[in-house]
């Protein structure tokens, strides 16, 4: 009787857990659906916030099903259970492959480089989606003895494996990047990382189901710095606006840079057109920034004078053949 008891508080306070992830993942939807305009990056930050709403109603109702079995039997019950297991693990496999493309698109604002860096990303992904289907059939439709407990267990360590290679290749992405070009990113990994990867260890090794939780502070600190990072973020145009210069200042004292080299591109026609060639052009170890006026300075190292020339004759025949008409210039600044 002890022990019914005990689980009986279990499942309650498993409810309760799950309803208030609910309500913080609905509040930040509402959050992110308020703001005026809507990159990319908001649009995957709102499908993390619908997953782990998803999440949370699987949870509810496994839950529900266990505390209240008799009201809640009914001849789809076993159906209805195997998609809320299967939604479980699916959710956290799409969570965390979510979470590596806000990360790279936070970088690159574009989706056409995320597909040119992972040709082959999705393989474990797929992987990941078998895993799920396999776990849920062993967990739910088949009598589980000791031989398909320890196979579904066996099954749920391979999906952790996942889980954290996709989290992995976050950092390595963000390492990659920082080494790449000199300034800073406007992205803190280690909070967010830190609250997914609790509640997915916690999911995986124990009986306590705060993944969903993890998850939800994850999202609250995933908004901070991306809020942050949007106030210097031109969002027509998706490179930094003219606020970003004084960062760069900054942060050019800070590791004693004090020459950069300014490549100026205009036109009067089609800006997006020409938004996205600088995008595909764009030189490493340099920063776009879009001014007021619609003029693009393409912000780098000091470049020698070939190079510049060499980067100048590339976007303006990128433009011809677009039939874009493009002014352009370029200097070697001081940092002062």
């Amino acid at each position: 009787m002890g022990l019914d008891r005990n689980m009986d508080l279990f499942y309650t306070r498993q409810i309760i857990l799950n309803a208030f992830v609910l309500l913080i993942s609905i509040l930040l939807i509402l959050h992110a659906l308020h703001r005026k305009n809507r990159t990319q990056e908001i649009s995957i930050f709102l499908r993390m916030c619908i997953v782990n709403v998803l999440l949370c109603f699987s949870h509810l109702y496994m839950c529900c099903f266990l505390k209240f079995g008799k009201i809640l039997d009914t001849p789809l019950g076993g159906a209805v259970s195997y998609v809320c297991t299967l939604m479980a693990g699916l959710s956290n496999l799409i969570f965390v492959v979510l979470w590596l493309l806000f990360v790279e698109y936070t970088l690159h604002q574009s989706m056409d480089i995320i597909h040119r860096r992972y040709p082959a990303a999705m393989i474990p992904f797929y992987v990941g989606v078998l895993i799920s289907v396999l776990n849920a059939f062993y967990l739910v439709l088949m009598q589980i003895d000791f031989v398909w407990g320890y196979f579904a267990g066996m099954i749920g360590k391979m999906a952790l494996l996942i889980w954290g290679g996709y989290i992995l290749a976050s950092y390595v992405v963000l390492f990659r990047e920082k080494k790449r070009k000199s300034v800073t990113q406007y992205i803190v990994l280690t909070p967010t990382v830190i609250c997914i990867v609790t509640g997915l260890v916690l999911y995986s090794l124990t009986s306590y189901r705060v993944d969903s939780l993890g998850y939800a502070i994850g999202l609250i600190f995933a908004d901070y710095f991306m809020l942050r990072r949007l106030g210097y973020i031109d969002p027509e145009m998706g490179f930094f606006n003219e606020k970003y210069l004084d960062v760069l200042r900054r942060e050019a004292r800070k590791k004693k840079i004090y020459e950069a080299t300014v490549v100026r591109f205009k036109t009067r026609d089609n800006r997006k057109k020409l938004a996205e060639i600088l995008k595909y052009w764009e030189p490493e170890y340099s920063r776009i920034v879009v001014k007021n006026d619609g003029e693009f300075l393409v912000i780098s190292e000091v470049l020698k004078r070939s190079i510049a020339e060499r980067f100048i004759f590339m976007i303006r025949e990128h433009c011809q053949k677009e039939g874009i008409e493009v002014e352009s210039s370029y200097e070697t600044v001081k940092n002062t």
